[in-house]
């Protein structure tokens, strides 16, 4: 291997461990939102894991690409994630979950697929807390702040509205919003817009200044 192509993977590396870092940064405790009635206890959904990170690891350069692979312990699923940049460097992550269908007594409580399907849920909900080092808070009610990152009003939708803010920003402010654990219908209103896409491109600035400004949610 050439010493060209050793400087290269290097550089890749840096690239991928700085937009890491970053992405790192970027990223507040996220809520629960789910219960588990098996182990009375709560957990933070795919779909909520899912709204915060992917506008976060995304517009730091990050693509993510689930898989299964054989695990080694009897009755498991192993679930792999390839962490990719465009910087061009790529690691891979795995994680291996037990697909017995058995519950915390050890009474079967669900067929073998539903395990297996089980299992892989389970796994993504784990490597996506472990790849980006998430913290679930468990005593922070979302107050909406759910229900609103689902709405309409912050959807980012194909077409783009003359003189508002391009989607790449409107990515930004509402990784922002998440980042900070702030109601989008708060800033919305602050906004004086009833969308995020509708906002205008001279105000993106002071909007994500005022961002940092909103009161964090109590707990």
């Amino acid at each position: 291997m050439s010493a060209k192509t050793d400087q290269a993977q290097w550089e890749a590396k840096l690239a991928f461990a700085a937009a890491m870092t970053k992405a790192q940064l970027e990223t507040a405790p996220i809520c629960a939102d789910a219960n588990n009635t098996l182990t009375q206890s709560s957990y933070a959904s795919h779909q909520a894991l899912d709204r915060v990170l992917r506008p976060i690891y995304t517009a730091n350069g990050f693509a993510l690409c689930f898989n299964t692979g054989e695990s080694p312990i009897a009755n498991h699923v192993r679930v792999l994630c390839d962490v990719s940049h465009i910087g061009g460097h790529d690691k891979q992550f795995s994680i291996d979950i037990p697909a017995d269908g058995k519950g915390v007594e050890g009474i079967d409580v669900m067929t073998k697929t539903h395990a297996a399907v089980s299992a892989v849920s389970i796994g993504i909900r784990a490597l996506l807390r472990m790849i980006f080092n998430i913290v679930i808070d468990r005593a922070r009610d979302d107050d909406g702040n759910a229900a609103g990152a689902r709405s309409p009003a912050f959807q980012i939708v194909p077409d783009q509205i003359p003189g508002a803010i391009t989607h790449d920003q409107a990515r930004e402010i509402q990784a922002e919003i998440a980042r900070r654990v702030v109601s989008p219908a708060a800033f919305l209103e602050w906004a004086g817009v009833d969308r995020l896409t509708a906002i205008p491109v001279e105000k993106f600035d002071s909007c994500i200044a005022a961002i940092s400004n909103f009161k964090l949610k109590a707990a």
